[in-house]
């Protein structure tokens, strides 16, 4: 990621939101083997063939609910086996999925902030959708959309300025993510924020706008 700050000694939070970015954590990498080694990627993929995109709706689902949804979608017999020999493995691994998707590391940095620093709009799409924080900033202030901005991922900064983002949030430098975008030449990502009201006046501490 782009280095937002003008001085070594400012750049240093930055950096730690730039680490925990660049890191995939291991609870991450432990749950993708977990999930292919138990075919459960496709039992995900079943449930959103069968229209199923809420944990809560799944628990209560009973056996003929499932019969019935798959042959209502003209879906294989082998979807509603799988579905249904791997409920509650698949309910515990989902559970375990929407905890990643809410935690923060040491750093206070959330996957949904990973995600977008990287423009995965898929990624983000899916944690959004599992409750994670739009709201949420680092430690060092810096929150998704701000992340998206200095990366010029205009995608994902629509996707979270569509979910509420707080375009006048200020990192601990006073930075917004309209100062950011422009200092980077980001044309796109400024237009957006500036669609939704985004402050040209503000100020970060440096006096910058």
């Amino acid at each position: 990621l782009p280095n937002l700050f003008g001085s070594s000694e400012n750049t240093k939070s930055f950096e730690d939101t730039k680490s925990s970015v660049d890191t995939e954590s291991s609870m991450d990498a432990n749950l993708k083997r977990v999930l292919e080694k138990h075919n459960l990627r496709d039992a995900v993929a079943g449930l959103a063939d069968i229209g199923v995109y809420d944990l809560e709706r799944l628990r209560l689902l009973e056996d003929d609910d499932i019969d019935t949804m798959v042959n209502s979608n003209g879906l294989p017999l082998m979807t509603g086996r799988l579905l249904k020999s791997k409920r509650s493995h698949l309910i515990t691994k989902l559970d375990e999925e929407r905890r990643t998707a809410l935690e923060a590391d040491a750093n206070g940095v959330t996957a949904l902030m990973r995600a977008s620093a990287k423009g995965h709009t898929e990624d983000v799409d899916q944690l959004l959708a599992k409750g994670a924080d739009v709201q949420a900033q680092a430690k060092d202030g810096n929150t998704a959309w701000m992340l998206a901005s200095a990366g010029g991922h205009t995608s994902v900064v629509g996707q979270l300025l569509a979910k509420g983002a707080d375009v006048q949030a200020q990192n601990k430098e006073g930075k917004t993510a309209l100062m950011i975008a422009s200092s980077l030449g980001h044309a796109e990502a400024v237009g957006q924020l500036l669609a939704k009201g985004a402050d040209v006046q503000a100020q970060a501490k440096d006096g910058n706008t």
